[in-house]
């Protein structure tokens, strides 16, 4: 995977399992709770979790009785969820170390076929797109979550903390590699590009609370890859300095509800 950026690493998404689960998947819980009743998932729903991390997709796709296949390219993401899925009582249930953009999988298998979160990194978003969608049986669905680009994106709130304190430190630059399907209109072309049909972009809307911001922001380098270059930029003697910043800026956005966070769910009909 030469040549792929840092948050498209294998090692860096399993290095961080830990910390992810703890620290960040009690934030995703909700959008993939809002895109599993979008999709009318229930009892006997077959289906398939691409990039599913900690399990915020599968774990409650469980609990809705459907039978799912959870897969992720990271082998420490796998064996956690592997773990949390036999802690949720289901031993039985496959979770299987698969890259997304090549699914060792059989045609039209699936009810559903979603990826919250995670196709978005992809180094081919186009091939991770093109699996979900053959893999769906005719008349199933497919949905992806991304983070909306005009209405919340972390990243973006550490670089003005770090800009705050030190605007001299030369930061990794661009936007993200996922920018493209970062709204509406790039999601709608993309689902067209692959046959899909039917499709409707979801804005799915939730607020953020922090109950310390500070160690929030002190922990991101040991579960968040899209941000570890961030530090590494920065260097240890300045942190705690943009922790401080970090709150400020956290307190600037947010209002009496909290951080609002914006995923855009598109889901669509193969």
């Amino acid at each position: 995977m030469e040549g792929n950026a840092h948050d498209q690493l294998a090692e860096n998404w399993s290095a961080g399992a830990e910390g992810y689960e703890t620290s960040f998947a009690p934030f995703t819980f909700p959008y993939s709770a809002e895109a599993l009743r979008l999709l009318g998932v229930g009892p006997g729903t077959r289906l398939l979790d691409v990039a599913a991390g900690s399990g915020a997709v599968t774990l409650q796709a469980l609990g809705l009785g459907a039978d799912v296949l959870a897969t992720d390219f990271a082998p420490g993401m796998v064996e956690l969820l592997t773990r949390r899925v036999a802690e949720a009582g289901h031993p039985e249930i496959a979770v299987e170390v698969m890259d997304g953009q090549s699914l060792v999988l059989d045609d039209a298998s699936f009810d559903v076929a979603i990826s919250m979160l995670g196709l978005m990194f992809f180094p081919d978003i186009g091939a991770g797109m093109r699996e979900l969608a053959r893999v769906t049986r005719p008349g199933g669905q497919v949905a992806i979550g991304v983070w909306d680009l005009d209405r919340f994106s972390l990243v973006t709130l550490v670089r003005r903390a770090v800009t705050l304190v030190a605007p001299d430190v030369e930061l990794p630059g661009g936007l993200p590699t996922w920018a493209r399907i970062g709204h509406p209109d790039g999601l709608e072309a993309l689902f067209a590009e692959h046959g899909l049909r039917d499709t409707v972009v979801h804005g799915v809307s939730q607020w953020w609370r922090f109950d310390d911001p500070v160690q929030f922001f002190l922990d991101l380098p040991s579960w968040s890859p899209p941000v570890q270059p961030l530090f590494d930029a920065l260097g240890p003697e300045l942190i705690d300095r943009v922790a401080a910043a970090f709150v400020d800026v956290v307190a600037e956005e947010s209002d009496a509800e909290g951080l609002r966070a914006d995923v855009l769910v598109a889901i669509g009909r193969r």
